[in-house]
């Protein structure tokens, strides 16, 4: 539902927190008729009509919620979610939210494959056995971890991210299963009841899935907000024995911290890798980090510079046709 739907606006004033110059949004601005700037003051926030916005928009979102930008029309969001708090601060405020995710991410099966090793290899072990100066008196072999040679890997994703992970299968010998992760889209009527039974039944494929790994990778580009976690108590529950390491990418409301706090605390699960989170400032997450066998990294298949030029791009264009 669009704000003044039937109105034409002419040079639009958007605001957002990428780098103008790296990104190459002030020439694009220039060829699109966009008044477009990084920062305003307090004179200028109430002539802002929309916002662009990335990685690393808290302090925006918080604007935003504080009424700082009172004629904002719509908020163009390069990424596949926001925070709970912040989507829901913009429905209730009438204010349209556009997703801008590309179409084929390259770096997502990457940055997941890359966990899974530097989770089972060790690798931080192995730095910091360098570090502290160990590796004088004694052999860092015992650091190595484990292979991947005739394991069970289940992938959960898009076929595109399940044809990468085919390919690593031969490379590294482990036998891969493989389903697609749930998908509802960001949809306002995420919440009725037939959705709902629709993700569950979805849920259900996964688990059976997930029984017999010994690995498990969650690619989930689910777009913000799904009615529940894809990685819940059932979830974790399903997984072969505490023995098992999951690796989350992809969407921040992936995984239900709560739960997967419990089981870190029971060891019922050997590892966890994760790359977005719902709040990276809260308790919860700073519980998670305590943990020696959990790896988080600040949402990585997402930052590459051809990524978040594609979503630039698609947010400018969706931007475009949204005002004419």
């Amino acid at each position: 539902m669009k704000k003044f739907l039937n109105s034409t606006i002419n040079s639009p004033t958007v605001l957002t927190n990428y780098n103008l110059k790296k990104t190459g949004l002030e020439k694009l601005a220039n060829c699109c008729q966009l008044k477009l700037f990084g920062e305003c003051n307090k004179q200028d926030q109430p002539k802002v009509d929309f916002i662009l916005s990335g990685i690393g928009s808290r302090t925006l979102f918080q604007e935003i919620s504080n009424d700082k930008y009172p004629n904002l029309k719509a908020v163009f969001h390069c990424g596949p979610d926001l925070e709970e708090e912040h989507y829901n601060s913009l429905l209730k405020k009438n204010i349209d939210i556009i997703f801008s995710v590309p179409k084929r991410n390259r770096h997502l099966p990457e940055v997941s494959f890359t966990l899974l090793l530097t989770a089972i290899r060790q690798l931080f072990s192995a730095d910091n056995y360098v570090r502290t100066g160990l590796f004088k008196d004694k052999s860092p072999s015992v650091f190595l971890g484990e292979t991947l040679e005739n394991k069970k890997v289940a992938v959960i994703g898009e076929e595109k991210d399940l044809q990468v992970f085919k390919k690593y299968s031969h490379s590294f010998q482990f036998q891969l299963l493989t389903a697609k992760a749930p998908q509802l889209g960001c949809d306002r009527n995420g919440s009725s009841t037939n959705l709902k039974k629709l993700f569950q039944a979805q849920k259900l494929k996964v688990q059976q899935i997930i029984r017999q790994a010994d690995y498990v990778c969650v690619m989930d580009e689910t777009f913000h907000k799904s009615p529940t976690p894809l990685v819940d108590d059932q979830f974790l529950f399903s997984l072969k024995s505490p023995n098992t390491k999951l690796i989350v990418t992809g969407s921040r409301s992936s995984v239900d911290i709560n739960s997967l706090l419990d089981y870190l605390r029971n060891g019922k699960i050997k590892s966890v890798a994760i790359d977005t989170f719902e709040n990276p400032n809260s308790s919860n997450i700073k519980l998670l980090s305590k943990f020696p066998n959990i790896i988080l990294t600040p949402k990585l298949a997402y930052s590459d510079h051809e990524c978040r030029e594609e979503m630039v791009n698609l947010a400018i264009q969706k931007l475009l046709k949204y005002v004419k």
